[in-house]
């Protein structure tokens, strides 16, 4: 697993050989875009950019300040929200900064507690929950997507991943060695389950019966009954699986853990064989998954060489890696998220790409690769 060293210090309480690779379960983009199209954060440029992943190219850079991590986009298509944390924790820009997704314009940040980290955004696209983890503390922050505000933090200790339930209705957050269930009616937090290890990931299933977590330290991912929080016999995934991610229809749960990508069989619980991931110029590291709606294709983030690699399911095929541009060892994180109605300008290529700012001497900037659809490797 890579090491990031900026998190590791402001997280210290997670093992030092495990900083987070993944964040929030799959965003799904609709068939109704005018192209595939994913978010895409860059931490050392403090940017997001427009994906087409048919096409290969990047559009026009929205600069969202400090330090992106978290990222999710409303189902409706409206908005996108982003997380960004700063260190030390002091720093003025631990917030969420939402993006409209009709002008491709950030608005005004939202402040939040310090250490913002993973986002989700209920089905109907009405409200955004962020959590944030502090040394020795943690929240859930619900945020009103339409007026961009943010409402009473909920107190949640080691809050890290988050997912929420298909009808809305719950909210399911990973906090260190438990995962407690978030009533989001109330906005009250459950009794938490406790899990063996720490939870990284977590994905909930279409038709909102069962929850996987990723659980990278004991080689696990963990099924759960969502309506009960019972706990079902764990799936051996070897090489610290750190993301978890569910095809539309519920067949088939994608695990990205070291080098490889795993799938599992929903209705058996049996995993495959890996599939490698193809080797990046500073390594391969599995990190976050995003699926398209259609559930034709997957992405992958490389977070050792900064990286997105296109995989075209069900076979599992990789295709040709895409760069995240500007590459830094200690500033590698990203996460996608696929919008459900990508506009046309979203989906335009940027008329000259945006240089990333304050690059490393030998990184190169954010480019699109040959006009090949992504799926087809």
């Amino acid at each position: 697993m890579i090491s990031c060293r900026r998190w590791l210090l402001m997280l210290g309480a997670l093992p030092l050989a495990l900083a987070p690779q993944a964040g929030p379960s799959t965003a799904a983009a609709a068939a109704t875009g005018a192209c595939r199209l994913a978010w895409v954060t860059n931490w050392l440029t403090g940017t997001v950019a427009p994906l087409n992943v048919d096409t290969r190219t990047y559009g026009t850079t929205i600069k969202v300040g400090g330090y992106p991590w978290g990222l999710a986009v409303a189902p409706d298509g409206t908005k996108a929200l982003v997380t960004t944390a700063a260190n030390p924790p002091s720093a003025p820009d631990s917030n969420v900064t939402p993006i409209d997704l009709a002008t491709l314009t950030a608005g005004p940040p939202i402040p939040v507690a310090p250490r913002p980290l993973n986002v989700a955004i209920t089905p109907d696209s009405k409200r955004g929950l962020v959590t944030s983890q502090g040394a020795s503390d943690g929240f859930v922050t619900p945020i009103d997507v339409a007026s961009s505000t943010a409402g009473a933090p909920i107190s949640l200790p080691g809050a890290f991943p988050v997912a929420i339930t298909p009808d809305g209705s719950k909210a399911l957050v990973g906090a260190g060695n438990a995962v407690v269930p978030i009533n989001l009616a109330t906005d009250t937090a459950g009794s938490p389950v406790s899990l063996p290890a720490l939870a990284y990931d977590i994905a909930v299933t279409p038709d909102g019966t069962t929850a996987l977590l990723a659980l990278p330290t004991v080689n696990q991912v963990l099924p759960m009954v969502v309506a009960t929080g019972s706990l079902l016999p764990p799936i051996a995934i070897p090489g610290g699986p750190s993301s978890v991610a569910v095809t539309p229809d519920g067949k088939t749960a994608l695990v990205g853990a070291s080098a490889a990508l795993f799938t599992i069989d929903l209705a058996t619980f049996e995993v495959s064989a890996p599939h490698l991931l193809p080797a990046g110029p500073n390594g391969t590291a599995a990190g976050q998954i995003a699926i398209s709606s259609d559930g034709q294709i997957a992405l992958v983030a490389n977070a050792a060489s900064n990286e997105i690699i296109p995989v075209a399911l069900p076979a599992a095929t990789m295709g040709t890696p895409i760069s995240n541009g500007a590459y830094d060892p200690s500033t590698n994180e990203f996460q996608m998220a696929f919008d459900a109605g990508a506009s046309a300008a979203a989906c335009s290529p940027a008329a000259v790409p945006p240089p990333p700012e304050n690059p490393p001497p030998t990184a190169t900037p954010a480019a699109a690769a040959t006009a090949t659809p992504a799926f087809t490797g």
